[in-house]
């Protein structure tokens, strides 16, 4: 029987082959990896650009105006006024003019949040001169806080 009838693929086509198949893998690696690191290196960045408060009709106000500039949406799971939570901190509070449950923001976006403390058949939530800290918290554990005194 002979021999040398039998062909192979030379020794360039061989070493094209692989270099061309580890070629493919990498760049499959290097995109699933960049990917991850898209999804992990998310970030939540709530910037307070202002805020301040007002005493109108028998209520105060808190208003402040923000800006997500993070990567990631906020959501603002729990507001503590002077460590304690909003509902047991004045139960008739009110954000954005509605009873709080949360308050989401997407990434990019600016925007303004309220909070509303009505009087109690003729009680102030605040007294003139105090100075008060609002602490909200996002569903990521992130804390803003702001500090305001009470005109």
């Amino acid at each position: 029987m002979n021999t040398r009838s039998l062909k192979g693929i030379s020794p360039v086509i061989a070493t094209i082959v692989v270099i061309a198949v580890a070629v493919a893998i990498s760049l499959a690696v290097a995109f699933w990896a960049s990917g991850l690191v898209g999804t992990f290196t998310r970030f939540e960045k709530l910037e307070i650009k202002n805020s301040y408060v007002t005493r109108e009709v028998n209520e105060y106000r808190i208003v402040v105006s923000y800006k997500n500039s993070g990567s990631s949406d906020v959501t603002l799971t729990e507001i503590f006024v002077s460590d304690k939570p909003l509902s047991q901190f004045w139960s008739t509070a009110t954000v954005n003019e509605t009873s709080f449950t949360q308050v989401f923001i997407p990434a990019g976006t600016d925007g303004v949040f309220s909070i509303s403390f009505p009087d109690d058949a003729g009680v102030k939530a605040f007294v003139e001169g105090q100075t008060i800290e609002i602490k909200a918290q996002s569903s990521s554990g992130v804390y803003y806080v702001g500090t305001f005194i009470i005109p």
